[in-house]
């Protein structure tokens, strides 16, 4: 079975703050002061959501990957890499240019999505 990849709870919490409001059926709630995923009943948005401050929407790689895409023209392109396990490098595609100094190289797919994630969300939108 293949399993969805998601966000990190930091990572879901910098998407919201940059404006991520699709709809999503996985949400992070604290319990207990450790965090967990809760699934919740039916497709909701962090605007339509009774959303607090311990708790946002967890998003797929692949939503917060075509949410960039959409709204900020960022692509980010992953490949098995020989100096690690793999490479990620973002692209601008109004001005179809790869972006200056983006080449993000993780030992794991996980790894290198998020961080590529991260810079994207911190330095470009």
């Amino acid at each position: 079975m293949i399993e969805e990849r998601i966000c990190s709870y930091k990572l879901s919490k910098l998407l919201q703050e940059k404006g991520f409001d699709e709809e999503c059926t996985i949400w992070y709630v604290f319990e207990d002061m450790t965090d967990t995923i809760n699934d919740c009943i039916g497709p909701q948005s962090n605007s339509d959501h009774y959303a607090v401050d311990f708790e946002c929407s967890a998003p797929t790689h692949q939503m917060a990957c075509d949410w960039l895409r959409k709204v900020h023209h960022i692509c980010i392109t992953i490949f098995p890499s020989k100096e690690k396990g793999f490479e990620a490098i973002l692209y601008d595609l109004e001005s179809d240019v790869e972006i200056y100094g983006c080449h993000i190289f993780e030992n794991s797919y996980k790894e290198v999505i998020e961080k590529a994630l991260k810079y994207s969300l911190e330095n470009l939108v």
